[in-house]
């Protein structure tokens, strides 16, 4: 994901997947273990708090402005040159389970070593301590997608 250019290509590529398994949701509402959640699955308080219903256009351009945020701070973790459809993959999950968690994972970590990592994916399938179903279609088209097969 290094670079403007190519991290603008990412995002227009995790993009659609990240809309797949979030949804829009034009009002704010909890995610399935509570959290206030907004949009295209956005949970940064400042835009939760910002008000309590948004626009289709609204929603879009605040993932937009998500993934690119996302995007930046991957980059800061990631030690090596990937794909664009391994970095799309990566910043759809990282999107959705948070850059911390994301950096500080045995993905990243089998990936900045030049090892497979796609097969990571299919062990983030819980939340608040439960598989959900979500998270699994969810996991299995991000390794989908990682391996080059969507």
């Amino acid at each position: 994901m290094k670079g403007r250019v190519t991290a603008l290509a990412v995002v227009l590529l995790a993009a659609p997947l990240v809309v797949m398994f979030e949804g829009i949701e034009q009002r704010v509402y909890s995610d399935p273990v509570g959290i206030p959640t907004a949009c295209v699955g956005e949970t940064d308080r400042e835009v939760v708090a910002f008000k309590q219903q948004f626009t289709r256009d609204e929603c879009l351009a605040v993932m937009g402005a998500s993934l690119q945020a996302h995007a930046m701070e991957m980059d800061k973790c990631i030690t090596r040159p990937i794909e664009r459809h391994q970095a799309a993959a990566v910043l759809s999950w990282s999107y959705n389970v948070g850059t911390r968690a994301a950096c500080g994972s045995s993905l990243v970590r089998l990936l900045n070593e030049g090892k497979p990592f796609c097969q990571e994916f299919d062990r983030w399938t819980y939340a608040g301590g439960r598989q959900l179903p979500g998270l699994v279609r969810r996991r299995a088209a991000e390794r989908a997608t990682c391996e080059g097969r969507r």
